[in-house]
C-alpha cells in the first residue's frame, strides 16, 4: 500500500514534490474542460477559405492549465474531389514533449465519413473543441459546416470546481436534436408552401437574401437591423443567435430599424439578422421599370429626345414613351400597349413615317427594338446570376 500526502517545507531537502503532486491537488478541486464564460471561450468559427479561427480562451486538461490570449488561425487541408471528410479540432497535451497546443485531427475520406476519436492515454490527452465537415470539392468553409462540441462532456465539457464535472452531454444532445427538428420542420413547412405557390409564381420572381452579423457586448439586448431598405410589410425577417433560429414575440420583437431581445446576451455571442426580399415585389425595380429608366437616358443614335417625324424600316419596331401621358397622336399601327404607372408604352410596327410630336409640348423618348432587347437581355443575365444568391 502506498500512502501519499503533502505539502511540508523541506528540511535538508527531505521533502521533494513534482508537478504530479501539485496537479493531484487540483484534480480534486477543478475538473477538465473549457471555461464556460465568456460563451465564445475557445470557440471554433469559420475564417476565409479553408481557414478556421479558434477564439482566445482558457481550459484545464489533465489538470494542467492552458491559456490562449489571442485568436488562433489554423488551415484545414483541402477537400477531396470525390470523398467527404470529418476533421476534429482539439487541444492536446503531448506528455513526451511536455507541451499543450491546438491540433487538427484529419479524418479519412469516405462517402459517409467517421469523426476521429479523442485520444487519452499515457502519451496524449485531448479536449475536442469542434468537428469540421469537409464535403467533397469544398473550397471555402462556412459556419454551418462546424459543429461545436465544447459542451459535450464526453469529449470536452466545461470547467467546474469542488463538485464533479457537470454532465452536459444530455444538454448538448438535446440542443442538437432541437436544432435538427427545427430545421426539418422549417424545411418541410417551406417546401409545402412553395409546392403550392410555385405554379403561380412568375419565372422572373426572385428572392434575395441579405445578412448582417453582429457580435454582442455584455448585457446587450437591442441590435440595429442594419439592412438598407428593410420593409416590415414586404420583407421576411429572421434572427439567429449562435446559429440557432429564434422565435418572434417569444425571443425578440422588432420595428423597422431595431431588434430587441427578450434576454440580454453575454459578450462575444453572434447574432445574425437575415432579411429575405423579393426583387420583383413592391418598391423593387423590375425589368420593365429598368427599361423605363433606360428610356430616360441617352439612347443609341435613333433615340434620345426627338420631335418631328421618324421613318421606320419595314418590319422594324420602336418603343415610344409619352412623357406627359397626353396620348400619342397619329400612332394608328399599334401592336400592343402597356400601361405602367403614368407612362404609356406603345410598340409601333411598319415602314411608315410616324408623327411623334404632340402639339409642340410633349417630346417623346425613343429607342429601337434592338436596343431595348439588348438591354433587357443584359438585365435578365444579371438577374439570372442572382438566382444562386441566398
Amino acid at each position: 500500500m502506498t500512502i501519499r500526502y503533502g505539502f511540508f517545507n523541506s528540511v535538508s531537502k527531505d521533502r521533494k514534490y513534482d508537478a504530479d503532486d501539485f496537479n493531484y491537488l487540483l484534480r480534486k478541486l477543478i475538473s477538465n474542460g473549457v471555461f464556460a464564460s465568456p460563451s465564445n471561450n475557445l470557440q471554433v468559427t469559420a475564417g476565409t477559405g479553408m481557414n478556421i479561427i479558434i477564439k482566445k480562451g482558457e481550459a484545464r486538461l489533465d489538470w494542467k492549465w492552458f491559456i490562449s490570449d489571442s485568436d488562433e488561425i489554423l488551415q484545414i487541408d483541402a477537400a477531396d474531389v470525390s470523398l467527404n471528410r470529418m476533421d476534429r479540432i482539439v487541444i492536446r497535451i503531448d506528455f513526451t514533449a511536455r507541451t499543450i497546443g491546438f491540433a487538427i485531427k484529419k479524418g479519412t475520406g469516405a462517402t459517409n465519413p467517421i469523426i476521429p476519436d479523442i485520444q487519452r492515454d499515457t502519451t496524449m490527452f485531448e479536449l475536442g473543441l469542434a468537428v469540421v465537415s469537409v464535403p467533397k470539392q469544398t473550397t471555402a468553409l462556412t459556419q454551418s459546416l462546424i459543429t461545436d462540441t465544447r459542451l459535450d462532456a464526453g469529449v470536452c465539457g466545461v470547467v467546474t470546481g469542488l463538485i464533479d464535472q457537470v454532465d452536459t452531454t444530455t444538454l448538448f444532445n438535446q440542443y442538437q436534436t432541437a436544432f435538427q427538428e427545427d430545421r426539418t420542420f422549417n424545411n418541410t413547412a417551406f417546401n409545402t408552401w412553395f409546392s403550392g405557390i410555385k405554379e403561380q409564381m412568375s419565372t422572373s420572381t426572385l428572392i434575395r437574401k441579405f445578412t448582417n452579423i453582429i457580435t454582442s457586448t455584455a448585457g446587450q439586448k437591442v441590435f440595429n437591423i442594419g439592412i438598407s431598405g428593410y420593409n416590415t410589410t414586404l420583407d421576411i425577417l429572421e434572427v439567429y443567435i449562435n446559429g440557432l433560429r429564434t422565435a418572434e414575440t417569444i425571443d425578440y420583437t422588432h420595428d423597422a430599424t431595431q431588434i430587441t431581445l427578450t434576454k440580454a446576451l453575454d459578450a462575444g455571442q453572434q447574432l445574425e439578422v437575415v432579411v429575405w426580399k423579393s426583387i420583383d415585389g413592391a418598391n423593387a425595380i423590375t425589368v420593365i421599370e429598368k427599361v423605363e429608366q433606360l428610356q430616360n437616358e441617352k439612347l443609341d443614335k435613333t433615340g434620345g429626345e426627338v420631335t418631328g417625324n421618324i421613318t421606320l424600316d419595314t418590319g422594324k419596331r420602336m418603343m415610344v414613351k409619352d412623357k406627359n401621358n397626353t396620348g400619342l397622336n397619329g400612332l394608328s399601327l399599334l401592336d400592343n400597349e402597356l400601361l405602367l404607372g403614368n407612362s404609356v408604352y406603345k410598340t409601333v410596327i411598319g415602314s411608315k413615317s410616324v408623327p411623334i410630336w404632340d402639339s409642340g409640348t410633349a417630346a417623346k423618348n425613343l429607342a429601337t427594338e434592338e436596343y431595348v432587347n439588348a438591354k433587357i437581355k443584359e438585365l435578365q443575365d444579371q438577374i439570372g446570376a442572382l438566382k444562386g444568391v441566398g
